[in-house]
């Protein structure tokens, strides 16, 4: 019995560390970002590199060279695979409501899919541009 329990013990470690890297939590996304890569819809979005991303307690800001674009409340499900992360946008010149994505903490930056053209559309699964998703990679400011 006792092999047995080794064998799944070990089964089990395995599994877990061929699982992707931790999920993010707010700690590790506070702080303010710069997106280096932007898709939108599967094409290249360069009009959205450069925006800064800032994450500071469970408020956001998303700013173009100072000027406010959007700005709200953000929460985060890192238990879910892949992290969940939720906007309420409350602030800027196009309010939208709410918006939902998936992130992960990478090891220079961050990475954020979010559904922001359509909010209707349903939440991203995967780090893929895909129809109505933005895809956007951050490094810090």
């Amino acid at each position: 019995m006792t092999v047995l329990r080794r064998a799944a013990s070990m089964m089990l470690a395995l599994a877990a560390s061929a699982c992707a890297a931790p999920p993010p939590d707010a700690a590790r996304l506070q702080g303010a970002w710069r997106a280096v890569a932007a898709e939108r819809s599967g094409a290249p979005a360069p009009e959205l590199v450069g925006h800064e991303l800032i994450l500071s307690g469970q408020r956001f800001r998303i700013t173009d060279a100072g000027r406010l674009l959007y700005g709200g409340s953000y929460t985060i499900d890192p238990g879910a695979r892949p992290a969940r992360i939720d906007f309420q946008q409350t602030e800027g010149a196009a309010l939208r409501g709410a918006g939902r994505g998936i992130c992960r903490v990478a090891d220079a930056g961050r990475e954020i899919v979010d559904n922001a053209p359509d909010r209707a559309r349903p939440r991203p699964t995967e780090f893929a541009a895909g129809p109505g998703q933005v895809p956007l990679r951050f490094e810090p400011r």
